[in-house]
């Protein structure tokens, strides 16, 4: 954005888009790498649905990704795998990675899993227990220190699709139990696929609340400086 304005969007250049679903972008935080899902046709593809990655040298050339590649048997499965969030640091060293899963298509419930990265490769993803429920929990976004991960599920305590949070004492520790974020982000309509901006002090997040322009809008809350970190306003 310039001067505090959004620009118009346009399609990522490069080799990242095709004729399938490309959905659940995300950046490293070097801005090197973008991690993506997609149901493309290709012999390296593992289900309905996988995780890729594409790298840039300059990350200020939207249009310079290099062709995706598959994450891999430790990541992706024949089963429904998506929406990634990344942990790492500034100078692009990462430690682990968070999507979404769905075992037995579609219609069954997303669990988020973890993959750690350990010399250079993806360890095999395992499901983070405090994060999930017998219901939906998806679309993991964290902050860049590691310690506060926002998702969205409809599990009891829910209005309908709501964002909840989860915090840590340190990124060595187990996530806490998810708390409702409640109002002014979660209303009685949906909101889903929250974003968490690089200083962790924006999220932006998509609902169908009054107001709206169609099925659904991107929406974007700022942490009050008053309120202790972790908090949202």
């Amino acid at each position: 954005r310039v001067n505090g304005s959004w620009r118009r969007p346009r399609k990522v250049g490069g080799n990242i888009n095709t004729s399938a679903n490309e959905r659940g972008p995300c950046l490293s935080p070097d801005g090197h790498y973008l991690f993506f899902s997609s149901d493309r046709e290709s012999p390296d593809a593992f289900g309905s649905q996988d995780l890729w990655f594409s790298y840039r040298d300059d990350t200020s050339d939207d249009d310079g990704w290099q062709e995706p590649k598959n994450l891999g048997p430790s990541v992706n499965t024949i089963d429904l795998d998506f929406g990634a969030a990344l942990l790492g640091d500034p100078n692009g060293k990462l430690s682990a990675l968070l999507f979404a899963r769905r075992v037995g298509g579609v219609q069954a419930q997303a669990d988020i899993y973890i993959s750690p990265y350990i010399h250079g490769s993806f360890r095999p993803a395992t499901p983070v227990d405090e994060l999930n429920s017998p219901v939906n929990d998806l679309r993991p976004t964290i902050r860049p220190d590691g310690l506060q991960l926002f998702f969205h599920s409809n599990r009891e305590g829910s209005v309908k699709d709501d964002i909840w949070v989860s915090t840590r004492a340190d990124v060595l520790s187990p996530w806490s139990t998810p708390v409702n974020v409640g109002h002014p982000i979660n209303t009685e309509f949906d909101e889903r696929f929250p974003a968490i901006s690089v200083d962790g002090g924006t999220l932006i997040f998509s609902s169908n609340r009054t107001g709206s322009n169609g099925p659904s809008d991107l929406w974007v809350s700022t942490l009050d400086s008053t309120v202790p970190r972790g908090a949202i306003a």
